[in-house]
């Protein structure tokens, strides 16, 4: 929602789960995370600048078409239909399109690719375990050190380099 921005600061409290209940596409929203925590992420001054040229883009599309003024409430990824949360295959089918079209779909990509590859480019970076394990909500080190354990090819080099 547009209140989980803290633009000044240049956060992102993540405060809800949207989850979609078996034989429906229609996502509902509950309080907290699927751990149960709220977590705040550090956001860069290109999502900062993103998320508020949308939110202009918001502001015009509820002054001519749902005629009521835009709240800190909404969903910044919505629905047309009901202005509620975006349904969950819209942003996966976007996604796949974009790989389609550049050819990149031959690699058996998801729109879950990008959380990976997401975290995998920050550990390679030398950010630590812990703060990753954050980002991505883990309740624990040890899942984020079971599903990203394996080392890069810079990683490599650098293990390689130690012997030599």
């Amino acid at each position: 929602q547009i209140r989980d921005f803290d633009f000044n600061a240049k956060l992102l409290s993540i405060e809800r789960t949207a989850w979609r209940p078996s034989g429906t596409t229609t996502p509902k929203v509950k309080p907290g995370t699927k751990n149960g925590k709220i977590r705040t992420i550090s956001i860069t001054d290109n999502v900062v600048n993103e998320v508020k040229s949308h939110i202009k883009w918001m502001e015009m599309y509820w002054k001519w078409y749902v005629k009521k003024p835009l709240t800190d409430e909404q969903y910044i990824l919505f629905d047309p239909r009901d202005l509620g949360p975006i349904h969950f295959g819209a942003s996966e089918s976007r996604f796949m399109t974009l790989l389609r079209q550049t050819g990149l779909n031959k690699y058996g990509r998801s729109f879950k690719s990008l959380r990976h590859t997401h975290a995998t480019w920050l550990l390679s970076e030398g950010e630590t375990l812990d703060r990753v394990a954050h980002r991505l909500g883990h309740s624990s080190r040890n899942i984020t050190y079971e599903y990203y354990r394996t080392f890069s090819p810079k990683d490599h080099d650098s293990v390689r380099a130690k012997f030599e």
